[in-house]
């Protein structure tokens, strides 16, 4: 059973994917998104 504040926060975010952006990685630590080929190449070969 969800406490009514539980069933307010699951209903406010019904259908949302996500809940940031990469935008404080980028800027504070130079994370970058990489295509899934790279980043699979750079999986198999460590």
């Amino acid at each position: 059973m969800l406490t009514p504040a539980l069933r307010e926060l699951r209903s406010a975010t019904d259908a949302v994917t996500y809940f940031a952006t990469s935008a404080k990685a980028e800027r504070e630590l130079g994370w970058r998104t990489r295509d899934l080929s790279e980043g699979l190449r750079a999986t198999f070969l460590a």
